[in-house]
């Protein structure tokens, strides 16, 4: 029983530092697997109705989430927490072969050609 408090202590301060969720689970004896689905779903799509219940005791297979919605900006969010319709301005990747113009050509500038 004492492997089993350190192991959770330790398993709770690496979920802590990572701001992550904590779930002990086993797809081989399906312990927490569709808990974990609801979990990941009520947050992906912004549900409320999650109602999982946390399990926080030694020994037990541990379910710790915060299942409040993060207005910071953090994982999960939005980084502006604005409304969704807004349009947002994405990066282009660069072109393979050095050039602005698609096909990889050099984009035309306003310089004068060399002669």
């Amino acid at each position: 029983m004492e492997e089993k408090k350190e192991i959770t202590k330790q398993a709770r301060r690496f979920a802590k530092a990572m701001k992550a969720p904590l779930i002990f689970c086993s797809s081989s004896h399906s312990i927490n697997i569709q808990k974990i689905f609801k979990i990941v779903l009520s947050k992906v799509f912004d549900l409320k109705c999650c109602n999982v219940k946390k399990i926080t005791e030694v020994g037990d297979p541990i379910i710790e989430y915060d299942d409040e919605a993060k207005t910071d900006g953090g994982a999960g969010g939005d980084a502006d927490d604005g409304p969704d319709d807004e349009p947002k301005a994405v990066a282009a990747p660069a072109q393979a072969g050095g050039g602005g113009a698609p096909g990889g050509t050099p984009a035309a500038t306003d310089a004068p050609a060399a002669s």
